[in-house]
């Protein structure tokens, strides 16, 4: 189906039109193709009663234990120890398999300009709202990547009543394969319902989603190619790690700096490495088209559709892989940035475990003992953690305030060893050089977790598909140079 361009002007050439009569529907499949075609897949079929009764018995005995004194603190401390050192088992070979592997075993990145096969064409999504203090930098960024014009094609998906984003696109757009895609006003309003929009327009057979703040290294596409090239045919995904361009402006950017370099510089790759799927970033991901309209796309109801579609992925057997070559982006410089931020990335946790466990043993099945491991040992316990965090944390300090003859030094182990893999983490990470202020203050950081957990709780259930945007373009740290180079 060919899509045509409105002549009448010449600023209205730079926006993509669906063809006459099919926007209604192009909409309709963006906002409920997965809950149509796979409605155990999507959370807005809801919480199934066999979830919601299981859920309450849990409770219910829980609450009896304690009221009967069969169940204390100290048995919490022991179930949040337990998932605590499975954690840790995995971060410490994490960074001992990180710290050992050499620059002649890292994942391929091409370090040519030129490549020995067929490039495949990309097609960049990249949802804005509210996003007009970046976009011109957006585009400058993109027009900065080192891929052949012809192979690639740049979306820019905006909301229909965000005219000022359009404007500043429409004044810093200036190459013919870069478009604008006005998404049309419906619920929900969020990102994943955006991309879903836009997919719709693609004609690459590679998907890339960027988000407006991000400035990907100018090889990361190539990489991206070399790795698929490289790969089998199960590798459906390509992330590349995010860092922090603006770390040093604020404790919470250093916090969150250094939280980006060891999830995606030393935790992802040991979980690719080892088979398991991984909670996908929300941006800087590659995926093969094909694939992704086969397992249905983006929940356009989860609020974190990145982690939902890589667990999605590995339920249908594709698995997903890492490239070196990083994509900078602005990190939250207050709480009132990070805060909601958190807050959505932890609500969409809870959908997307809630969506894998609606049929357990199913689950199990289709990932098999060795990835639902994995799946406990990285997702789910990261959730719970999150939660407990700042109840313990405080539990232990008032226990040690108050009565330190009656604390169980047993429970300083397992924090012991957690940080003590954190640290690791750290030496193995690109935040090596800048990571010993953050981290001696990082165990005030972590309980800041649990007041995003209380939230999200909260959310889930006064407002489950609202999406907390994070607003950009308030940072004003230096932005890293760009630097072209022609690729044959």
């Amino acid at each position: 189906m060919n899509l045509y361009q409105n002549p009448a002007h010449e600023e209205q050439s730079k926006i993509l039109f669906p063809p006459p009569g099919y926007r209604e529907s192009r909409l309709q499949k963006a906002c409920f193709h997965l809950l149509k075609t796979q409605p155990d897949k999507s959370i807005k079929s809801g919480i199934p009663i066999s979830q919601k009764v299981s859920f309450l018995v849990f409770l219910t005995i829980t609450c009896a234990l304690f009221i009967l004194g069969q169940f204390s603190i100290n048995d919490i401390m022991v179930v949040f120890s337990i998932f605590l050192l499975l954690q840790v088992i995995f971060r410490f070979y994490a960074a001992i398999i990180s710290i050992f592997n050499s620059p002649k075993t890292k994942s391929t990145s091409p370090s040519k300009k030129s490549v020995s096969f067929a490039l495949p064409k990309f097609t960049l999504l990249i949802p804005l709202y509210h996003e007009q203090a970046v976009a011109s930098r957006s585009v400058s960024a993109m027009e900065a990547l080192n891929y052949p014009a012809d192979k690639l094609e740049v979306f820019y998906l905006t909301e229909e009543d965000d005219k000022a984003t359009e404007s500043a696109l429409k004044k810093a757009i200036k190459h013919q394969n870069f478009k604008i895609i006005s998404v049309p006003k419906h619920a929900p309003r969020t990102k994943p319902k955006a991309l879903n929009y836009g997919l719709q327009f693609s004609t690459g057979d590679i998907v890339t989603v960027y988000d407006a703040e991000d400035i990907p290294h100018p090889q990361q596409l190539l990489a991206a190619a070399q790795a698929f090239q490289n790969g089998g045919t199960n590798l459906a995904v390509i992330q590349a790690p995010l860092h922090a361009y603006n770390g040093e402006e604020s404790w919470i950017a250093s916090q969150f700096d250094l939280e980006y370099a060891i999830h995606f510089d030393v935790w992802l790759p040991a979980m690719t490495k080892m088979g398991w799927p991984i909670p996908l970033g929300g941006t800087s991901n590659h995926f093969k088209k094909n694939v992704l309209e086969k397992v249905g796309a983006w929940d356009p109801f989860n609020v974190t559709e990145d982690a939902d579609l890589g667990y999605r992925l590995a339920l249908n057997g594709y698995s997903a892989g890492m490239i070196e070559l990083p994509t900078r982006e602005e990190a939250p410089i207050n709480l009132a940035q990070w805060l909601p931020q958190r807050t959505r990335w932890i609500k969409g946790h809870i959908q997307s475990l809630a969506v894998l466990s609606r049929k357990p043993f199913e689950t199990i099945k289709s990932l098999g003992l060795w990835r639902s491991l994995g799946c406990l040992i990285t997702f789910v316990s990261a959730i719970l953690t999150a939660g407990l965090h700042g109840p313990l944390l405080l539990y232990l300090a008032y226990s040690i305030i108050t009565a330190p003859n009656t604390l169980n030094p047993l429970h300083l182990i397992p924090i012991i060893l957690a940080f003590s893999s954190v640290i690791l983490a750290a030496l193995a990470s690109s935040a090596v050089t800048h990571c010993f202020k953050p981290l001696l203050t990082a165990p005030f950081y972590w309980p800041l977790m649990s007041f995003a957990f209380i939230r999200a709780i909260w959310e889930l259930h006064t407002r489950p598909y609202i999406w907390s945007k994070t607003q950009h373009g308030i940072s004003k740290s230096k932005i890293p140079l760009l630097h072209k180079e022609p690729v044959t």
